[in-house]
């Protein structure tokens, strides 16, 4: 009798190529799935980046030139059936105008007529600047997303009171 070695690979060798090749493509579909929901969500903030630019450019030329009385303090809405996953608001507040004259560090003689500039200079600052927050909603899955912008509007008509 002739001892012929054995051609071929045995039970055990053959189990763990397919344990170890299984190994790796679970390793490989959890990894592509993760890339692809990184790609879903890059795109839906680019999405929701643009529609904050849309809507804050049109809040601002709509209101553009008129008096701060006819702002409406609150609107919302959707994106009709173009993005009907997201929603928006947009909230308009009082400026809260910093408090100038307890920066200010001067003489005795000349600290009184500063601090009243000053205070004239932020009581102007709180009528004449409002202050805009755009909102965009998303709700990927069960909790909805805020994503804002605050920009400051101006009116350039109101009169300084001295």
């Amino acid at each position: 009798m002739s001892n012929e070695s054995s051609k071929g690979f045995t039970l055990i060798e053959v189990m763990i190529a397919l344990l170890i090749l299984a190994a790796a493509l679970t390793v490989l579909n959890t990894s592509s799935s993760s890339s692809i929901a990184s790609v879903q969500k890059a795109g839906s903030l680019e999405t929701i980046a643009q529609l904050l630019q849309q809507k804050a450019t049109e809040y601002e030329l709509t209101y553009k030139g008129k008096k701060f009385e006819e702002l409406k303090e609150s609107e919302s809405g959707d994106f009709g059936s173009d993005y009907p996953e997201f929603r928006w608001a947009v909230q308009v507040d009082d400026f809260p105008a910093p408090n100038l004259a307890s920066m200010a560090q001067q003489d005795e003689g000349q600290q009184e007529m500063l601090l009243t500039i000053l205070n004239k200079f932020s009581k102007h600052l709180e009528k004449a600047v409002k202050e805009v927050k755009v909102s965009v909603f998303w709700k990927p899955g069960e909790k909805e997303q805020e994503y804002s912008v605050t920009f400051l509007l101006v009116d350039y008509e109101t009169p300084i009171g001295m």
